[in-house]
C-alpha cells in the first residue's frame, strides 16, 4: 500500500480525536513525500503501557501488532493501513513538524 498524505491527514484527525490532541506526523509523510510502508505517528503525551497498547490495538483494529526496539508500537493492517506508533523522537533519524 502506498501512503500519501492526504491518507495521513484522516489517520491524523482520527488519533486526535481518540487517542492524543497533541499526536504528530513524522517520518518520510510529514516530510511531504509518500511512504510505502506506514505512517508514522508520534504520541508524545502517552507513554506505552499494556493498557494503551490494548486500546491502540482495538482502536485501530489491528490485525497483529510488534513491540518496537525503540519503545514503540507498530500495528499491521489496522483500519488504515500500518502504523508505527513512536512515544519519543529521541533517536529517529527523520525529521517531524511541530
Amino acid at each position: 500500500m502506498i501512503y500519501s498524505i492526504d491518507h495521513a491527514k484522516k489517520v491524523m484527525r482520527f488519533t486526535r480525536d481518540n487517542v492524543c490532541e497533541s499526536a504528530v506526523l513524522i517520518g518520510s509523510l510529514a516530510t511531504g513525500k509518500e511512504s510505502d510502508n506506514d505512517i508514522d505517528i508520534l504520541l508524545p503525551c502517552k507513554k506505552l503501557t499494556n493498557r494503551l497498547k490494548r486500546k491502540l490495538i482495538k482502536l485501530y483494529g489491528a490485525e497483529t501488532h510488534s513491540t518496537t526496539d525503540w519503545g514503540g508500537l507498530f500495528l499491521h493492517n489496522t483500519y488504515f493501513g500500518n502504523i508505527d506508533i513512536f512515544f519519543t523522537t529521541k533517536n529517529f533519524d527523520y525529521p517531524f513538524k511541530k
